[in-house]
């Protein structure tokens, strides 16, 4: 053990040389610690003897200290091996070489070097092999005998054999001894520690049992990690104290004496050890004083010589099974109670012998088993019951359970028997265990309910209107035949299938009812239905439901057929609602029509319109063909209004000549095309009624319903009046109240200014002027700066402005879209002149309709234009707006081709408004892929339009094109399309359209607004 002060060097290598005996004792390797008192040894000697010569050394001196070095070199390189090598011995041998060598140079015997032959001798002897020891003897030998020979001299020889015999004697005969003794005392030290390691293994792994060892005299000697967690002791406090008097109940102590005839006290237990008697119950006090109960064996402990040395005893904790005992103890006696008190329930054991062992429980008493404890089974049951029983009661001493019915015989219950087999004890054999239970009053109970089951299932089957059974889920479980009947379907068919299966889909009606039902609302429980039978034809119904009585789960339907009232009903519904001659809606149904797309068009913001139309010269036809030519027209013309508006839109004869139509959702521009639309399909319907039925034409006053429009009757008067402007404007025409414009004059007026249509106004503004561009700057998303603008095309200013949503969709049916197109690209190249001048590389977007693409003329002004004005055609950018078709496909790929060739650029708009995209992106070379703005609006929130936004950026740029963003209305939206690769964007974030001074002024800053 290490002390706080140093030792001196001296005797540091006194405790390395005990540390290498050591260390070889235990037949490990020698290490390089090893090496060094050796070495110290060794070289301190050769000091020591070349100490008093103070002449110079001769060479074979020299030769032998180099020969002196190798040797404890090699001694080192061995000791740091893990194997033993060849290496091993090298050093000692060459060691012994050196002391031949030194001996011969200095004087022979008088040098006193032959001493040191020892030293290598100890070191094999102490990690050597017998084989290493043979040759050691053989070089010490020659370290005496080797220079007398080698000279010649037999009188020197004579002298020196008697130190090699004895140095080769030592090598030879005591160093193995020394060596066996070695290697005995290895094996015995190790024996021993691995002893002592197992002992305390076993004490301290014992953490649940404890084991206190003591001396004769009952003194504590050894207190494992198991009684310290058991009794709160430490070892250290437990160690030397009387364990009788520590951890031991006096009282219970004193009474065992008593019992053994021995005095209190260690006596007990060594008598307990002496005789080897069995372990038994002790009370253990621990620390803080509470109680444990544990299982102790004592034995005594003897020393090889067989002397009594002391006791050890192993005790387990039984505090926990003790307990368990009293719990069952008590819970036997509570189930004795309980049986004791069950009223209906009979409880008996019998063994092998079919004797009675138990008998309890409330019902036994009343049957009169009560006493039936020691009587075999045939003296307690009837002989019928007996009969019944002993089978089931045989086999439950084998093991298997059984179930009967009994009838009493003295009271008539009727009684449920288990039977079940009773595990046996290790003082009992197998039994079986009787519980009987009166049932009685649930026989009685599932009696009735089968009568009244059966009741109920005549009534199912023979009611003669459908009924169904379903699950809260509405999926049959049940039919009667007349719902089979009702429905032409079989049972099998029906059963299985969801009920709202019958019906058309997204109907509400199965599910409705069900709530209903569950919800306990008569109301909400009744329902008409419609289903479609297999041969395809329709049955009305009316539906009852309720939940049943008994089976929460499930839902009985009553179908009532009602097809005859409903077809009654509806018919008069439709004479209610509809002209008797032409089977348009009538004014009522017209006028509940318009007001309930009123209230829609305040409540949403949606759009509509009116269109009133009344007949031109149809008097004229009553007048000379009769009215029944009259009818015939008006039936005819019914249909060229019904054919020439939508399917959700209303049409309606108000009386008369007088026709309305109600136009949901639409614009300004879309009223003025069905106007239009109608009175040309009004003029062109042909009838084989004369000349005078064939010159009938129709007037249109049309009113456009906003959200905030007037009431019905101030738009009826509005349409009204324009109609009457329509008649006083030469007839066969329509006209138009545009948006905010003040009402009309009243009906039968002349008007005081002509309205323009937009045709007319199309027109006019080509002719005048009257259009003007827009600049939108386009952002470039990874160099963060504008890169050029799409122009955009303005109708009017002020209150007169018509959005391009509603003229360019006019200007495509109207014919006049090519000389719109021609108008912006002469406008828009100029524009890119100027733009150029302050920013080189800038790119200017233009608009051109599909019908345009392929037009040899725009071709011809789009080259002259730029010539015009010296604009590289690189900065024009076409594109080409993907809701509009292209009417030429061929002829449009040879334009953009032709003008790609030229330098000009090309960009498919709006892609992903229609399928028509993907048709265009195959067969025209584009450079730019202009993601539709539906898709951009809501992609910083809405997954599903980022996922679209990220595939058309994928697959443009799967195809060598750039993606465009527009109506990028915030700066989230802009990063999320950064983060999916668009190249560029334009919205209200970037920019919004600027006139295009305020937009040049902008451009030329050095930095974005």
């Amino acid at each position: 053990m290490t002390t706080g002060t140093t030792r001196p060097r001296k005797h540091a290598v006194v405790v390395r040389v005990a540390s290498t005996f050591t260390r070889a004792a235990t037949g490990a390797r020698p290490t390089e610690q090893d090496v060094v008192p050796f070495a110290v040894l060794l070289l301190g000697a050769v000091g020591a003897i070349l100490a008093p010569s103070r002449q110079q050394l001769s060479p074979q001196a020299g030769s032998a200290l180099a020969v002196l070095g190798i040797a404890l070199v090699a001694i080192w390189v061995a000791a740091r091996g893990r194997r033993r090598t060849w290496v091993d011995p090298v050093g000692p041998w060459l060691v012994l070489l050196c002391v031949g060598l030194l001996r011969d140079a200095l004087g022979g015997a008088a040098s006193g070097v032959g001493s040191l032959v020892g030293v290598p001798i100890v070191w094999l002897a102490l990690f050597g092999t017998f084989g290493d020891l043979a040759v050691a003897a053989l070089l010490a030998a020659l370290a005496f005998l080797g220079p007398a020979l080698l000279a010649g001299d037999a009188r020197d020889a004579g002298l020196e054999w008697r130190p090699a015999l004895v140095w080769a004697g030592v090598a030879l005969l005591a160093a193995p001894v020394v060596q066996s003794v070695v290697r005995r005392f290895a094996r015995e030290s190790t024996t021993e520690r691995e002893a002592a390691a197992q002992l305390r293994g076993i004490m301290g792994g014992a953490t649940l049992t404890s084991i206190i060892a003591t001396d004769p005299q009952g003194r504590i000697t050894d207190f494992n990690l198991g009684a310290e967690q058991m009794l709160r002791y430490t070892a250290v406090e437990a160690v030397g104290r009387p364990v009788h008097e520590l951890i031991h109940d006096a009282e219970e102590l004193a009474a065992a004496a008593g019992q053994l005839g021995v005095a209190p006290g260690i006596e007990v237990f060594a008598t307990l050890a002496e005789h080897q008697m069995p372990s038994r119950e002790w009370t253990y006090i621990r620390r803080d004083g509470r109680r444990i109960s544990v299982r102790l064996a004592v034995t005594e402990i003897r020393s090889d010589d067989g002397d009594l040395v002391g006791y050890l005893g192993v005790a387990v904790d039984t505090t926990a099974a003790v307990e368990l005992r009293r719990e069952l103890k008590e819970a036997q006696a509570l189930w004795r109670l309980s049986m004791d008190h069950l009223p209906d329930t009979s409880v008996l054991v019998l063994d092998r012998t079919l004797e009675v062992s138990l008998s309890t429980g409330g019902g036994a008493r009343r049957q009169g088993l009560a006493h039936a404890a020691g009587r075999q089974v045939d003296e307690v049951f009837s002989p019928r019951n007996a009969a019944l029983l002993q089978p089931l009661i045989e086999a439950a001493i084998e093991g298997r359970e059984g179930v009967v019915e009994l009838t009493a015989v003295e009271t008539g219950d009727e009684h449920e028997v288990w039977v079940s087999p009773l595990p046996g004890t290790s003082t009992t054999s197998g039994a079986a265990l009787i519980m009987a239970r009166d049932v009685s009053r649930d026989r009685a109970r599932e009696r009735e309910l089968r009568a009244s089951h059966d009741r109920v299932q005549r009534l199912f089957v023979d009611a003669p209107h459908g009924i169904a059974v379903l699950g809260r889920d509405g999926v049959i479980r049940q039919v009667n035949p007349s719902l089979c009947v009702l429905l032409g379907r079989d049972e099998d068919d029906l059963v299985g299938m969801p009920l709202a299966g019958l019906g058309a889909a997204q109907d509400e009606t199965v599910a409705e009812l069900l709530a209903g039902a569950t919800d306990g609302d008569a109301a909400a429980g009744r329902a008409d239905w419609t289903v479609v039978t297999p041969a395809g034809g329709q049955v009305h119904l009316s539906l009852s439901s309720t939940v049943l009585a008994g089976a929460e789960d499930e839902v009985l339907v009553n179908f009532a057929d009602v097809s005859e009232r409903f077809v009654y009903e509806q018919q008069l519904a439709h004479l209610a609602d509809h002209d008797v001659l032409t089977g348009l809606a009538n004014r009522r149904k017209f006028s509940a029509e318009l007001d309930r797309h009123l209230a829609y068009c305040r409540r949403y913001g949606a759009r509509g319109a009116l269109l009133l139309i009344d007949l031109d010269h149809f008097k004229e036809v009553n007048d000379t063909l009769g009215h029944g030519a009259g009818d015939e027209l008006l039936v005819g013309l019914a249909g060229v209004l019904r054919r020439s508006v939508r399917a959700s839109d209303v049409v309606a004869r108000l009386g008369g000549d007088e026709f309305a139509v109600l136009l949901i959702e639409t614009d300004l521009a879309g009223t003025e095309l069905v106007a239009a639309n109608l009175v040309a399909a009004v003029r062109a319907h042909e009838t084989t009624l004369g000349p005078a039925a064939d010159a009938v034409t129709a007037s249109v006053g049309a009113v456009v319903i906003e959200g905030d429009s007037q009431s019905a009757e101030e738009l009826m008067s509005s349409a009204d009046a324009l109609m009457y402007q329509a008649k006083n404007t030469g007839r066969d025409g329509w006209a138009v109240l545009p948006t905010g414009a003040e009402c009309p004059p009243e009906a039968g007026a002349a008007a005081d200014a002509p309205v323009l249509t937009l045709t007319e106004r199309l027109e006019q503004a080509l002719a005048e002027g009257g259009f003007r561009l827009q600049l939108q700057p386009i952002w470039d998303v990874r160099a963060g700066r504008v890169i050029g603008a799409e122009a955009l095309l303005r109708l009017g200013e002020g209150d007169t402005a018509v959005s391009p949503a509603q003229f360019l969709p006019h200007a495509e049916l109207s014919d006049l879209i090519l000389d719109v197109d021609r108008w912006v690209v002469e406008h828009a190249v100029p524009l890119l002149a100027r733009c150029r001048a302050v920013q080189p590389d800038f790119e200017l977007a233009v608009n051109l309709s599909g019908r345009s693409v392929g037009d040899a003329v725009l071709e011809r002004v789009v080259l002259d234009t730029l010539d015009q004005h010296g604009v590289d055609p690189s900065g024009l950018v076409l594109e080409v707006t993907e809701t509009a078709a292209v009417a030429d496909l061929e002829a449009a790929r040879g334009f953009v081709e032709r003008l790609s060739a030229e330098g000009c650029r090309f960009a498919l708009d709006d892609f992903g408004a229609g399928f028509g995209s993907f048709h265009y992106l195959k067969n025209l070379p584009f450079d730019y892929v202009k993601i539709d703005g539906e898709f951009v609006t809501a992609c910083d929130v809405n997954a599903t339009d980022r996922a679209i936004v990220s595939s058309v950026v994928a697959i443009a740029h799967r195809l060598g094109k750039q993606a465009v963003a527009e109506f990028v209305g915030s700066p989230e939206i802009l990063h999320v399309l950064e983060e999916e690769g668009v190249d560029f964007a334009q919205g209200h974030h970037i920019g919004r359209p600027a006139d295009p001074d305020a937009f040049l002024e902008a451009l030329a800053e050095p930095a974005r607004a």
